[in-house]
């Protein structure tokens, strides 16, 4: 009847469960150990006792080709029996982030000071990569999810409560947590190094656009899409003073740190292709839906086709559009610029890609 009658204790990240023929051994692959714990079940099948015995502990690698603090931060990441981390044991930020992917879900944040907010990815962001994070930029460092670890997560934190409460630490934007817990550091060094997109499965046989999606880029262009999705990220992210109300703020998309919400936070389209459903609340099941709420929109069905499939083949491949200048953002992270103010195109190369807030690259 589903009762629960033992558990194994095995590494971290258990994500692979495999039987002999015979079915007297197990093997369980432990992802953020780099290992497989093999056990013998004779134990339970002979003898009925509800026990098994490790036989084996194989390791999967001889070199961990991540930084230490990456690692650290990723075993963090992906760890569900920390109750620093969550009060029940059974989520982490894998849950909704698995793979630094987004779950597909809408939540509900208006007891953040919030409201309905789209599960964003964190692959391609590279932490603070595209300025203040999550549709609000209610977060100025990767280090603010201390709150969500507490509040959303119910963990005890990974700070000390002290340390927590001191000055403004415990609201957002408030004092900087950065340098004050080492593991919470580690966790945003993980995160901070998930830089790199997928490409796109969209694209012809060859790797180019296809002929819609090169009408589409055309459209793209015309229509000044790239006004707001500029630069090498597609977006103009920066901090609060680049969110854009383009007419899809609703009673329901709730404040900004219980404040009015003025804005939304330009999303990057290099995932788009990978991350329905779209908007903040996630009320456009399709990108056609998500374009077609902009407002002062007007297409056809054969050049909102073309829009679409243009905005499917981005993916990691498509060189940015012409960047336009922000006026906004923290640093070279956030902001954008014509190509005469940084006298050439070469200039312009992976800027996205450094992390200049913390003064560090990003891990590849």
């Amino acid at each position: 009847g589903g009762r629960e009658l033992f558990r194994i204790e095995v590494g971290r990240a258990p994500q692979g469960l495999a039987m002999s023929q015979d079915g007297r051994t197990l093997y369980v692959q432990e992802f953020m150990d780099r290992s497989v714990s093999i056990y013998d079940l004779s134990s339970l099948l002979d003898l009925g006792k509800l026990s098994t015995r490790l036989a084996a502990l194989v390791y999967t690698s001889d070199t961990e080709k991540l930084p230490a603090n990456v690692v650290l931060g990723k075993q963090l990441f992906y760890d569900a029996k920390d109750t620093r981390l969550s009060r029940d044991s059974y989520m982490s930020c894998a849950s909704c982030h698995n793979d630094g992917g987004q779950d597909g879900r809408v939540w509900d944040l208006t007891g953040f000071g919030e409201g309905l907010r789209n599960t964003i990815a964190l692959k391609g962001r590279a932490g603070m990569g595209h300025g203040f994070l999550h549709w609000s930029a209610n977060f100025d460092e990767v280090q603010d999810f201390e709150r969500q670890i507490r509040e959303l997560a119910g963990g005890s934190g990974l700070m000390t409560d002290v340390q927590y409460s001191t000055g403004t630490r415990n609201q957002p934007l408030g004092d900087i947590k950065a340098g004050i817990s080492a593991n919470l550091d580690e966790l945003a060094a993980y995160v901070s190094s998930l830089s790199s997109f997928d490409q796109t499965p969209y694209r012809d046989t060859n790797g180019g656009l296809t002929t819609e999606a090169t009408a589409g880029k055309a459209l793209f262009l015309s229509k000044n899409c790239a006004t707001c999705h500029a630069g090498n990220a597609f977006t103009i992210s920066g901090n609060a003073s680049a969110l854009r109300d383009i007419g899809t703020i609703k009673t329901t998309s709730g404040k900004r740190i219980n404040n009015t919400l003025s804005g939304i936070d330009v999303p990057t389209l290099r995932d788009a292709w990978a991350t329905a459903p779209y908007l903040h609340d996630g009320s456009a099941a399709n990108l056609g839906s998500a374009i077609q709420a902009h407002n002062g929109i007007n297409l056809t069905a054969d050049d909102l086709n073309n829009v679409i499939a243009y905005v499917m083949q981005i993916g990691q491949e498509e060189a940015n559009p012409n960047p336009s200048s922000s006026g906004s953002g923290t640093g070279l992270n956030g902001a954008y610029f014509n190509n005469v103010d940084l006298a050439g195109t070469a200039a312009l190369q992976r800027v996205e890609d450094v992390n200049f807030d913390w003064g560090n690259s990003a891990p590849g």
